[in-house]
């Protein structure tokens, strides 16, 4: 489900900016926050790794019976 949002959060910021009928400023604005804000959880979430993922991943890879 997180997958799917992160893939159509682009089509959101695409809405807003090309289809959205007011031209405030506060509301463009809150597009970039948002913008910036996704992206940076799509960093955090791809780039974050736990402590001990080698042993995780060292396990992982063992001959299971």
């Amino acid at each position: 489900m997180h997958w799917a949002a992160y893939g159509l959060w682009p089509l959101s910021i695409l809405h807003s900016f090309m289809l959205g009928t007011a031209d405030e400023p506060i509301l463009r604005l809150t597009t970039v926050a948002c913008a910036v804000a996704g992206v940076v959880a799509i960093l955090w979430r791809t780039g974050a790794s736990h402590h001990d993922s080698d042993r995780r991943r060292h396990v992982a890879s063992q001959e299971w019976s």
